[in-house]
C-alpha cells in the first residue's frame, strides 16, 4: 500500500496522543483512509530508513493499531544521551565536569521518520510478520521473536 512513507507526526483531535499523519492534508487523509480500511502488517524507520520496529494488524485496522504502537512506551525503545549545557546556564566545561551518557525511553514519535504498510490475507498475518522480524532481527526493538504457525 505505502513504502517509506514521511511521517508527520501530529497532536490528536484531544492532544493526549501523536497520530502518524496530519489528517488535515488531503493527501494524508487517503492514506489514512486506505490504512483504516486494511488489515496487514507495517514497518516503522528510523531517520536512516533502519527497520525499527515491525508489527501486525489482524483485528484492529492498520491505521488504529499503528497509531497504538506509535504511543506506546516500550522499555526496548531507548536512546543514549548526553545532555550539553546551555550558555544561559552555569556553565562548567566537560574537563571540569564530566557530563554523563543517560539511557532514556523514547517512543515510536520521537525516533520513526517513515513507515511502510501492506495488506496482507487476515490467515497471512501472523507469518508475514513473524518473517520480518525474523529477517531484521537485529535491528528491530520487538520484544520477542514471533514463530512461524504451520497448517
Amino acid at each position: 500500500m505505502v513504502e517509506y512513507y514521511p511521517i508527520e507526526a501530529t497532536e490528536s483531535k484531544q492532544r493526549a496522543k501523536w497520530e502518524i499523519l496530519d489528517t488535515s492534508i488531503v493527501r494524508e487523509r487517503k492514506v489514512r483512509d486506505i490504512l483504516y480500511e486494511s488489515h496487514g502488517i507495517y514497518v516503522f524507520y528510523n531517520s536512516q530508513c533502519k527497520a525499527i520496529y515491525v508489527g501486525k494488524a489482524n483485528r484492529r485496522n492498520l491505521w488504529n493499531e499503528m497509531n497504538c504502537v506509535f504511543n506506546r512506551e516500550r522499555d526496548a525503545q531507548v536512546v543514549w544521551q548526553v545532555r550539553h549545557p546551555t550558555i544561559w546556564n552555569n556553565f562548567m566545561p566537560a574537563f571540569e565536569k564530566a557530563r554523563q551518557i543517560v539511557k532514556h525511553k523514547v517512543y515510536l514519535h520521537n525516533i520513526a521518520h517513515y513507515f511502510s504498510a501492506y495488506s496482507v490475507e487476515k490467515d497471512l498475518i501472523d507469518n508475514a510478520e513473524a518473517l520480518l522480524i525474523r529477517a531484521f532481527a537485529n535491528d528491530l526493538t520487538n520484544l520477542q521473536m514471533e514463530t512461524i504457525k504451520l497448517k
